[in-house]
């Protein structure tokens, strides 16, 4: 009968605990935290699969990030890789069974973790797996079953639970890796110490330090490009001008080059496209002029890659009696990692130049610009500044207008001889921002547990956790913030202001707890176990602003709801261009707590028949209350054949305090390569109802699953898991309302006031939308052969997932992406683990099946926008791709070990995609980077393990 409970294993499971679990032989000993609360539990014997991965499979995949290591083992398990993606890059966004990871419960050592204070793509909030590291593990869990019931909000795509290292001794290894391209360099320095409390308790602490360098995927840019040939171009006309023309000056040259028929198409002229420029009598000549590019590089002006990264982590797992059938523990860990990324390059061309650097979408009619707002030449002349900010600040700033203060009362103004601010003169090579993230993490836990003498055994906990992030930028450019004045009155573009401190937010969360478990001595039933408890909880979300806060954001803030204008507020773009940050001024300190009350009964019918049910009621001070039950059964059909199981739940998803407040300003493109100020509100602020919005609620959902287990002989067993996830009122981004699109609500917006309104172009917020339903079928196949003088494990296994958006107001754009975009939606694994005396090798192959997306380009390559028919857009593919990893390990003796592997080992690249990429492909990218498929190329690494 074991073996049989052995079958019933989930799928996942079998393939991931294959190398570390088998090499013990301790597959019936692999006990579970979680998906039951009955004591001694294996994962084997759960009536829900729960995959069991061991700290050393997990190390099999070289990275400082744990989720490229879960993602490599579990197929239901994805992580994205955004080179440019503000916090996304920091926490990395991931999914489970389709669903966001703010859908996916985290726990370490059973209890809820607290979340990150990054809110990323799509406004979702979680905890950061990833600051933990490999080596403070002993192992890691994934319950892929509706949970909510049982653990809580958020479980509604399953629950990760993290097990730290429990175990007494000293060990330390260093892990080394590089991409086959010659960069990337990474390195792990880890140690771990764990001793015994005399003999009544443990002591394990670990601690690791780790670096990556970036990688570059890009080639040259095609504005950089078109910069050095412009200027080699209009200085060969210039001098060839100078020469015909005798007396003539440069900006002479360069007025006729500006008009010369070769660019005519390219640049905005009086009465071809009406854009009006000041001065047409030669003395604005210089709009006209691209700077000398010295020393750009177009290959390595925006580089695209892994972005550089340090982390240093440090934690504890101690246990302790303090009585005959009771002791404490305390466990937690502490994080730092910092990191940096570059955003899109910013080209240095003349205000008044379109771009002929091409690709799909250009366009020269003059109707759009793909010139960057940053280095638009300051349109406010003294008389318009005077009579919107008052005359001092007229007689202040003159020196920044267009045109200064007339000579004599009555008497027209007059030109600035100084031309007026174009920031394109703080970096005339153009300026790629570099944005930094400095995130500090730390949770801590503290309980008590025993056992009466009726056999009820309790636990009494509490907890807090706190993540923050610290966000700055540098080598960009603010151009609401003008410049300073030299003394003989000219700008002094050269001490512009060029690095920011964007803000920092906080997210804390404070927990206690009880638990109760009993076992029922009753004849009905061969065994019943009671479960009970409850928790009380609180979230605290907030800003911390700062001194560079005020010069980021263009403004300067004198009080609560009372602004005054920086230098040129309300002309060029407001806020450090790349990441405007929070909105400017605006303080917040939101909280909330909720109670929550389950209970939870387990009881083994018979030998063969289990059935489990759960409930749990939970309070919000915000948003009110919710019940979720569970029921799941597991029967064991043929004896050493067959097995089922399955479930059935509903549980919900609470919005985070962090989504509920989410404010902020971020500079963007739109894939024909506009820049974009865009915003995001909060979902009933003033703002996002003038397109609707209103309060964010919960998403509620209905989760039903069901497999079995076929064992064919002893050394074969296919097991087979189907899922299905309903969810209501779900949560995801509105639709991006482009002021092009909107003139009439972006007026009501620049109307309510809100500083930086008039140079935003986007707004999006978050919207509980519709319905969709998430369904799949992950099956694994597994066959033991035992050798003369090894062993041979072979295991396959495949998932697929499918997302369908069943009620929504989704335009056809944005409902194909959001049904394609989230994973892939057929993901498969083979692994062979070969094993003999002290040499171990590890061969895996990883498919990924083509992923598909919209872009808003239509067949001929034209930019046509976000709200046309489905079959006017052009889709563009990630085809399939097959990546093969390899690893060795060598038993030195019993304290040394040396592994040396590749994971991609055959250099295996996406498709190149250089003409479709997103922005036209002006940025020398080549691959479609969406959905998690490795981009980056082979990488070899090398790991030394020591165990004193």
């Amino acid at each position: 009968m074991k073996k049989l409970l052995l079958l019933s294993a989930s799928l996942p499971a079998l393939v991931i605990a294959d190398m570390a679990v088998a090499q013990d032989g301790q597959e019936e000993d692999t006990i579970t935290v979680v998906g039951s609360r009955v004591k001694g539990r294996t994962a084997l014997d759960s009536n829900v699969p729960v995959d069991v991965i061991q700290a050393a499979e997990l190390q099999a995949t070289p990275s400082l990030n744990m989720k490229d290591a879960m993602q490599a083992v579990s197929p239901s398990y994805s992580v994205e890789r955004d080179a440019i993606s503000d916090g996304d890059s920091l926490v990395r966004s991931s999914s489970l069974r389709g669903l966001h990871q703010g859908e996916v419960l985290t726990l370490l050592n059973g209890k809820r973790m607290h979340r990150s204070a990054i809110i990323t793509y799509g406004g979702w909030q979680a905890a950061d797996v990833g600051s933990l590291s490999v080596n403070a593990l002993k192992s890691l869990e994934i319950l892929r079953d509706g949970a909510a019931a049982q653990y809580g909000a958020d479980a509604v795509a399953g629950v990760v639970n993290l097990t730290l290292d429990d175990s007494e001794g000293i060990s330390a290894e260093a892990n080394f890796g590089q991409y086959y391209e010659g960069d990337g360099f990474s390195y792990v320095l880890a140690s771990k110490a764990g001793i015994s409390l005399a003999d009544r308790g443990f002591l394990t602490v670990t601690a690791s330090y780790g670096a990556t360098d970036p990688t570059d995927r890009a080639t040259n840019h095609l504005f950089a490009l078109d910069h050095i040939e412009k200027y080699n171009a209009q200085e060969a006309h210039v001098s060839a001008f100078l020469a015909a023309n005798s007396g003539a000056t440069r900006n002479d040259a360069l007025l006729d080059w500006g008009n010369s028929g070769e660019f005519a198409d390219q640049f905005f002229l009086d009465g071809e496209s009406g854009y009006s420029l000041p001065g047409m009598d030669g003395s604005q000549g210089w709009q006209y002029e691209f700077a000398d590019p010295g020393d750009l590089d177009p290959d390595t002006v925006a580089p695209y890659g892994i972005n550089r990264e340090t982390q240093f982590t440090v934690t504890w797992n101690s246990e302790m009696e303090i009585g005959e059938n009771s002791s404490v523990y305390a466990f937690g860990n502490f994080s730092r990692k910092y990191h940096k990324e570059p955003f899109n390059y910013r080209p240095s061309f003349p205000s008044t130049y379109r771009s002929g650097a091409g690709g799909a979408g250009a366009t020269f009619d003059g109707s759009t610009r793909d010139n960057f707002g940053v280095f638009d030449v300051v349109s406010f002349d003294y008389n318009s500044y005077r009579d919107a900010y008052g005359q001092a600040a007229a007689d202040q700033y003159s020196y920044l207008l267009r045109t200064i203060a007339p000579q004599a009362p009555l008497h027209p103004s007059t030109l600035n001889p100084n031309g007026g601010f174009q920031a394109r003169n703080i970096h005339p090579n153009g300026f790629t921002p570099w944005f930094e993230m400095d995130s500090q993490d730390l949770g801590s836990y503290l309980g008590f547990k025993g056992e009466l003498d009726n056999g009820l055994g309790w636990d009494i906990w509490g907890s807090v956790g706190r993540n923050r992030v610290d966000n700055y930028i540098y080598d960009t450019a603010n151009p609401s913030m003008g410049a300073p004045m030299n003394d003989d009155g000219s700008i002094n573009y050269g001490a512009a202001p060029t690095a920011f401190y964007i803000g920092s937010l906080v997210n804390i969360e404070r927990q206690v707890g009880a638990d109760f478990v009993y076992t029922v001595d009753t004849d009905a039933v061969e065994n019943l176990n009671v479960a009970f408890g409850g928790t009380y909880r609180t979230d605290q979300y907030y800003k911390i602003t700062g001194a560079g806060e005020i010069e980021r954001s263009g403004r300067t803030y004198s009080g609560w709801g009372s602004w005054r204008p920086g230098p040129l507020a309300g002309d060029l773009n407001v806020g450090s261009d790349g990441f405007g940050g929070f909105a400017p001024g605006v303080v917040f300190d939101a909280r909330r707590s909720n109670w929550a009350a389950y209970l939870d009964i387990d009881a083994d019918v018979t030998e063969d028949f289990n059935i489990a049910i759960a409930g749990r009621y939970e309070d919000f001070t915000d948003f009110g209350d919710n019940f979720s039950w569970k029921i799941a059964t597991r029967y064991q059909l043929i004896e050493d054949t067959l097995a089922f199981r399955g479930a059935a739940s509903t549980g919900f998803h609470a919005p985070t305090v962090g989504q509920i407040n989410n404010t902020q300003v971020r500079t963007g493109f739109r894939a024909d390569g506009t820049q974009t100020q865009s915003g995001t509100f909060v979902a009933d602020s003033p703002v996002a109802q003038i397109f609707g919005g209103v309060v964010l609620g919960p998403e509620l959902a209905r989760n039903l699953s069901a497999g079995f287990v076929w064992t064919p002989g002893d050394d074969t067993n296919i097991t087979v898991d189907f899922f299905q996830i309903k969810l209501r009122n779900s949560i995801t981004d509105s639709p991006t309302f482009d002021r092009d699109d909107y003139p009439a609500e972006f007026a009501q917006i620049e109307a309510l006031g809100i500083p930086g309104a008039e140079t935003l172009n986007r707004v999006d917020f978050l919207v509980n939308e519709g319905a969709r339903r998430v369904r799949g079928i992950e099956i694994v196949a597994t066959h033991n052969i035992d050798l003369e003088d090894s062993t041979l494990r072979l295991t396959a296994a495949y998932a697929h997932v499918k997302l369908n958006v069943t009620e929504h107001a989704m335009s056809d754009y944005d409902l194909f992406n959001e049904e394609n975009l989230n994973n892939f939606p057929h993901k498969a694994t083979f692994t062979a683990n070969w094993n003999m005396d002290n040499v171990s090798v590890m061969g895996r192959a990883r498919w990924w099946s083509t992923m598909r997306r919209v872009t808003g380009f239509d067949n001929n390559g034209d930019y046509i926008g976000t709200t046309s028919d489905l079959s006017a857009y052009r889709v563009d593919e990630n085809p399939s791709r097959v990546y093969f990893d390899l690893a060795i390990t060598y038993d030195v003796d019993e304290q040394f070990s040396v592994t040396i592997g590749a994971d991609n080992i055959m250099n295996t690249f996406p498709k190149k995609n250089p003409e479709v990429v997103e922005r036209s492909g002006l940025r020398g990218r080549q691959y479609l980077d969406f959905g998690g498929m490795d981009w980056m190329g082979g990488k070899y690494y090398a790991r030394v393990k020591a165990n004193f």
